[in-house]
Order: C-alpha cells, then sequence, then structure tokens
C-alpha cells in the first residue's frame, strides 16, 4: 500500500474501534448498523486486498532462477559434446552450430533460452547412438526436456504474482473509496448524538481525521517506481553528486525514498541481478517531493 492509503486505512481502524466501543449507543438505530456493517466488510476486504498486495514474489522469483540454471548448465553440456562429436567427425556445420559458452546462454531472454533448448534438445534425441558414447545418454536428454517443460510452466508464475499484486493495489482504491462514500453517510448520522452524547460524538469526529504518517518533515524525498520485472524489491538505488553518495533499496511495491536531500544534479543508478541497469540523471529541486518513475526489463 502506499503512504495515502495507509493513512486512510489507519483512519478506518481508529473509526471502526470508536464505534466498537460505543456500539451500545448506535446499535439501537437500523440505518446506522446496516451502514457500519457496510463499513466493515469494505474493511475486511481492504485488509485481505494489503495482504496480497504485501505478498512477496522472491520464492517464486528463486524458484524460476533454479529452474532457468538448470537448463542452462544441461544445454551447454549437451550442445559442447555435440561439438566434440562434431570435431571428432569433421562435421563443421554441426560443430559451428553448436558452439555455445555460458555467456551466450545467460544473455538469451527466457522465451529465446527455451527455443534454443529446445533445439539443443532436438538435436540430442536425433542423435542418441552417436552421443551414447560421448556420455550423452537417454535418461539425461529425458531428464533435459523435463527441466525445459518446468521451465516453462513455472516461467509465468512471478509475473501471475506481480499482477495480483497490481490488481490488489488498484482494488484498495476502490474499497477505499467505496468505504469513504459510506463513512460520510456514518457521519450524517453522527450529527444525531452531537448533543445526546457529545463523548462519542467528539471521539468519532476525531477519529475521522486522516492523519499523514508518512514522511512529513522530510525536506526533500525521491520516490523510485519499477514498473517492469518480476520481484519490485530489492533494487539497488545508487545517488552520486560531486563527492556524495546515497544508497537505498525498493521495497515490494519498487518505492525508494531518499530524505533530506540537496537540491542540484544526481547520477542515479538503479541495478539488481538479472535486469538492465538503468543510468540517468535527476535534477533535485527543493522543497518538494521528486518523483521518477523508471522501467527495467529482464536480460
Amino acid at each position: 500500500m502506499n503512504a495515502s492509503q495507509e493513512n486512510k486505512l489507519t483512519m478506518m481502524k481508529t473509526v471502526d474501534s470508536v464505534l466498537d466501543t460505543n456500539q451500545a449507543v448506535w446499535s439501537a438505530s437500523a440505518p446506522f448498523s446496516v451502514l457500519v456493517a457496510d463499513f466493515r466488510a469494505r474493511y475486511s476486504d481492504i485488509e485481505a486486498q494489503a495482504v496480497t498486495q504485501s505478498q512477496s514474489t522472491k520464492g517464486a522469483t528463486m524458484a524460476k532462477e533454479v529452474a532457468k540454471k538448470l537448463v542452462v548448465s544441461t544445454a551447454l553440456e549437451i550442445a559442447l559434446t555435440i561439438k566434440v562429436y562434431a570435431t571428432d567427425s569433421n562435421n563443421l556445420i554441426l560443430k559451428d552450430d553448436f558452439t555455445l559458452t555460458q555467456s551466450d546462454l545467460d544473455q538469451l531472454r527466457d522465451t529465446e533460452l527455451i527455443i534454443e533448448a529446445q533445439r539443443i534438445h532436438a538435436a540430442a534425441a536425433a542423435m542418441a547412438v552417436d552421443l551414447a558414447p560421448y556420455g550423452i545418454t537417454p535418461v539425461m536428454v529425458s531428464a533435459f526436456l523435463t527441466a525445459i517443460t518446468g521451465f516453462v510452466s513455472i516461467l509465468a508464475t512471478p509475473r501471475i504474482k506481480v499482477s495480483q499484486k497490481f490488481i490488489a493495489r488498484e482494488s484498495i482504491d476502490v474499497l477505499l473509496f467505496q468505504a469513504t462514500n459510506i463513512l460520510d453517510s456514518i457521519d450524517a448520522l453522527m450529527l444525531r448524538y452531537k448533543y445526546s452524547n457529545t463523548v462519542f460524538y467528539k471521539e468519532y469526529r476525531k477519529a475521522r481525521k486522516i492523519i499523514n504518517l508518512g514522511h512529513r518533515n522530510t525536506r526533500l524525498g525521491l520516490f523510485v517506481e519499477l514498473e517492469d520485472g518480476v520481484d519490485y524489491a530489492g533494487f539497488s538505488v545508487l545517488l552520486q553528486k560531486g563527492i556524495s553518495s546515497y544508497m537505498g533499496e525498493t521495497d515490494s511495491d519498487g518505492k525508494a525514498l531518499f530524505e533530506s536531500l540537496k537540491a542540484g544534479k544526481y547520477a542515479v543508478t538503479i541495478t539488481k541481478d538479472g535486469y538492465e541497469t538503468y543510468n540517468g540523471v535527476l535534477t533535485v529541486k527543493s522543497g518538494v517531493l521528486n518523483t521518477i518513475k523508471v522501467s527495467l526489463n529482464l536480460i
């Protein structure tokens, strides 16, 4: 959740607590009770969506990386073995087709790696008899196909989780809007208690105030959001201005905040293994919250 959403949710939690404490006062009013029930239903839905949004994609990302490494290592071993066979057989075309390096495979995008791995598997299956003396057995070829299939099946999982987090974020905005409208109606009914139950009325009005729990005293801040990628968390953000440097790391929403920066130009570098590196320049203005939105692609 972003700061604005968290501030609203904190207000609603406080309101719910006041309503719960004073239930004996308003429970006899049917319209009031219906509104409170509707408000609590929205509040419960918001909390459920917040849980979904806060879930880390790290586990899915790690599983994907493990599957990818298995495909790469097996593909390289088989390809280089085919190259040795081709050299022994004086088959220059075959040798050239399977002259690969670790770097060649690592630089491929996921879909490209799958296509290349399938090509290598097809060749190994077709050359099973010829490759057997070189240690490429049918069992190994079959296991390679299983590894490829596993990588394909797990490939979408991290992105699905990212999509779920995005949908949850959008749902929270809608639910907060709905809950706020319900509270507006409760506000109107609360007028009847302004004089009949002054303590309840004042507690409720105080609870309804949205307090900014964010960085109100921050002179200057930087907001970083990464739009693409599997896991938004863990991107290293480096700001440099002359001899001064500032380090930060993105959270699960892709946000990194820097406080009390001085105005001026900063070199911005954003890095994480498996992603393109971002290098740019940001001009930070004094007295405002500066923002930068960066899209990074998988490599």
